[in-house]
């Protein structure tokens, strides 16, 4: 099927996957989650993994408990 179906040129083919409730009063308090999970791989454990999460409306917190690794992406000079 063309992207540009004549009999049906509103058909949604693809959504947003991230979804984040972002509080900017308090941080902490704000929520994220990936659907399906963290990879679109259907052949990876990760594809589905916060599905249920999802559906439960038990969102992940931002907050420091979040925290990791930082990459730090600086240009070539």
């Amino acid at each position: 099927m063309a992207i540009q179906d004549p009999e049906r040129p509103y058909r949604d083919r693809h959504g947003a996957g991230l979804r984040m409730i972002l509080d900017f009063a308090d941080l902490d308090a704000s929520r994220f989650i990936v659907v399906p999970g963290q990879s679109g791989n259907p052949l990876s454990h990760h594809y589905a993994d916060l599905l249920e999460p999802w559906r439960r409306f038990a969102w992940l917190r931002l907050g420091p408990d979040m925290a990791g690794d930082t990459l730090l992406l600086e240009p070539q000079r």
